[in-house]
């Protein structure tokens, strides 16, 4: 574990400041221009970490690993977005009726890179699946599907819309843009005109038990269409957003500046190779399984999270049995539904202690000298407040 923090925080600015190339004008597909927006590459401002800390370096690493993205980055990655649905609303076939959602870490505020991917979900409004189980279908609200439709399978659906979506596409973008066709479960657009890359997502809304009996449209689950296998598999982005959203506003935000730490310590981990099972969701859904009230997020106080984060972190790992049965907030299936996450949770504890160990050290002479009077790291972290600018 490196404990060069003037490193990581060079990294981390340059991974937060990465969309300071984003284009200064929006193109159409059609290669209009349709709207003006600031360019963000003009200058390059001092975030507030920068300051608060001083030259404590990793002090520094900590509160600017914790804070939101610059807003000027998130709003030029959802523009994006929202140009490329606008094209394909214009675009698909009549018959082909589809709505747009925005899933994944960005519309979150949960990620940690300048230039970020958007997840744009496509979904099919024509067609949907639903639980046989749940209460609207055995009430019979269900209509039976037209003559035309009988025998025809989720998967052939999605796989027309996939088609008709990939050949708009490739069709605008094809010569000069990357229209990556190859993907799984999307169609990837990246190149010159594009500041952050778009994936656009196929996929039909699929009603289960909970969404039947609630009528919320954050329980409705999205049936992904799978490319090589031809298939759907069905998850719950909305419910998963909800849910954070929920338990991040009980921590004043503390729940998400959790989030994005460990993000920005597994990014800069010199072990983050050996980390290839554990995903951001993961991490997500693990802080999130933290009581709130102790990651609450006061003026100044992040330290205190720090020294509160790693204290709950170690007591979900010193119960495995329990650790393995931790749930995602979507409900969907076990957070370590691997044993190797486990271990590669534990790397991600160690580099967290090896930080807050360094800013303890930047912020108490006592501790830095190894007095016997100094107060252990955790009391350090609590008690000290980095003034807001």
């Amino acid at each position: 574990m490196s404990t060069n923090y003037a490193n990581k925080l060079h990294s981390l600015q340059a991974r937060r400041t990465g969309g300071a190339s984003l284009i200064s004008k929006h193109m159409t597909m059609d290669g209009r221009v349709y709207a003006d927006s600031v360019s963000v590459g003009d200058s390059i401002g001092i975030e507030s970490y920068q300051v608060r800390a001083g030259n404590k370096s990793a002090t520094r690493f900590a509160l600017g690993a914790m804070q939101e993205v610059e807003k000027r980055f998130t709003d030029a990655a959802l523009a994006e977005a929202d140009r490329v649905k606008r094209y394909l609303q214009g675009k698909l076939r009549s018959r082909l009726k589809a709505e747009f959602e925005l899933q994944g870490s960005v519309p979150m505020n949960l990620h940690i890179e300048g230039i970020s991917d958007v997840d744009l979900l496509c979904l099919r409004t024509d067609y949907r699946t639903y639980s046989p189980k749940g209460e609207s279908a055995k009430a019979g609200k269900y209509r039976s599907w037209p003559a035309e439709l009988e025998g025809v399978e989720p998967e052939d659906w999605l796989f027309e819309l996939r088609n008709d979506v990939q050949r708009h596409l490739v069709a605008c973008y094809g010569e000069k843009n990357d229209v990556n066709i190859e993907s799984n479960k999307s169609i990837g657009l990246s190149g010159p005109s594009f500041a952050v890359k778009v994936d656009v997502v196929p996929a039909h809304w699929y009603h289960g038990v909970e969404y039947q009996r609630s009528k919320d449209k954050n329980d409705r689950g999205v049936s992904i269409y799978v490319l090589n296998e031809h298939k759907t598999v069905t998850n719950y982005p909305f419910r998963y957003m909800r849910e954070v959203k929920s338990v991040d506003h009980q921590s004043n935000g503390g729940i998400k500046a959790s989030i994005r730490l460990l993000k920005n310590l597994r990014a800069d981990s010199d072990a983050k190779g050996n980390m290839r099972f554990l995903s951001s969701y993961d991490i997500a859904a693990l802080i999130c399984r933290l009581d709130p009230q102790q990651l609450a997020l006061d003026e100044g106080s992040e330290l205190r999270v720090m020294a509160r984060l790693e204290q709950g972190l170690e007591a979900l790992c010193y119960d495995e049995s329990a650790l393995m049965k931790l749930r995602t907030p979507d409900d969907t299936r076990c957070i370590i539904d691997k044993k190797e996450k486990t271990a590669e949770i534990k790397i991600l504890i160690q580099e967290l202690k090896g930080l807050n160990e360094m800013v303890a050290k930047e912020n108490s002479d006592l501790y830095a000298r190894k007095s016997r009077f100094a107060q252990d790291v955790g009391e350090i972290l609590i008690s000290t407040r980095i003034p807001l600018i």
